[in-house]
């Protein structure tokens, strides 16, 4: 799967959605997080979701959130109908829920761990990961101080340091 989707054109993803029904789970999964790499393949995956071959359970809930909120007008509206009605509630909410997360012990390589884990098949930082979503550090529309408290609580596992080693020093619109 890894070198099939090495080759960016359209026709890879056409090829491997048509064969989806006979591949084990474990690569189905596999499968659709790396067509999900490729905002060229993303109307196909999408496409395949609708026609029911595709289950949207594959897709993880920080993907389809992104992908609700994506620039391109077209992925947008139909990631919203798609998976709109599951989509939970404003993500300030969820960070304040999880605040108390912040006080237990951190741990860093477990946090960057996390970071590889979920986030990086979506963004990418410095030379890992994928640019099919936002880039958290320079978009200007991204909230740093919020994407950062989101990384902090998913695995309790970021010190400031850390942060700083992975996104540079805060600056005056972080603080």
């Amino acid at each position: 799967m890894e070198t099939l989707t090495g080759f960016p054109r359209l026709e890879v993803a056409t090829q491997i959605l048509a064969r989806y029904s006979v591949l084990t789970p474990e690569v189905r999964t596999e499968a659709v997080t790396r067509l999900l790499r490729h905002t060229d393949w993303l109307q196909s995956v999408f496409d395949a979701i609708a026609d029911g071959k595709i289950s949207k359970a594959r897709i993880a809930h920080h993907c389809r959130d992104m992908y609700m909120q994506h620039g391109n007008k077209k992925i947008r509206e139909q990631a919203i109908s798609l998976f709109g009605k599951d989509w939970p509630g404003p993500r300030s909410d969820v960070v304040a829920q999880y605040q108390a997360a912040l006080k237990l012990p951190s741990d860093r390589d477990r946090g960057v761990a996390v970071l590889k884990r979920d986030c990086l098949d979506c963004h990418r930082l410095r030379n890992e990961g994928h640019e099919v979503g936002p880039n958290l550090v320079t978009e200007p529309q991204v909230d740093r101080r919020e994407t950062m408290t989101i990384m902090r609580i998913i695995d309790a596992a970021w010190k400031p340091a850390a942060l700083e080693d992975l996104f540079g020093p805060p600056t005056r619109s972080d603080e």
